[in-house]
């Protein structure tokens, strides 16, 4: 590379003691930057308006999308390690906008079981499956259950872009 480039590449070297790289660049002038502003519509237009709920076994996991969503303004966020208290929720709440639920709960039934009987309390709740699992067909299941489905690590664009769509289902529920 340093050759192509027209670079002096130097190379020292000690035995039992290790090896020095060196490349000589050339100093230019520097001219001053135009920092032009980045287009924030994609990245701060906010999801406001939508109530979600949020199913993980992982606590980081539950923090880093709380935030995320708070950065978004989506102001109603409610976090559950767990079926008990998610279901003790559901029992004295609404049905959210979104349900967002990992597949892999670690805990005696996976995130479609769940999802099937929180689906009991709420009815047909709109909702995205999570999951780093390599299971294969799990998109498809999820489909079948009614869900939409995210991989891990959730992509933020992705995210927000399921939130949309489900907040144009709820727009489009609320006016029929």
């Amino acid at each position: 590379m340093a050759k192509l480039l027209g670079h002096t590449l130097k190379v020292a070297s000690w035995p039992g003691k290790g090896s020095m790289f060196s490349i000589q660049l050339p100093l230019v002038a520097t001219k001053a930057r135009t920092e032009l502003p980045l287009p924030n519509s994609a990245i701060q237009r906010p999801v406001q308006g939508l109530s979600v709920v949020c199913v993980d076994d992982d606590e980081a996991n539950l923090s880093a999308l709380s935030i995320l969503l708070q950065q978004w303004q989506i102001e109603n966020v409610a976090c559950f390690y767990d079926e008990d208290s998610l279901l003790e929720y559901a029992r004295s709440h609404p049905a959210p906008d979104a349900l967002l639920i990992d597949y892999q709960l670690g805990q005696h039934l996976d995130g479609l079981q769940l999802y099937a009987r929180i689906k009991l309390i709420w009815g047909n709740v709109n909702g995205i499956l999570v999951s780093a699992s390599p299971e294969a067909g799990l998109a498809l299941k999820a489909k079948q259950h009614g869900l939409m489905f995210l991989a891990k690590p959730i992509k933020p664009a992705a995210l927000r872009a399921s939130l949309n769509h489900l907040k144009m289902l709820k727009r489009a529920g609320s006016a029929e």
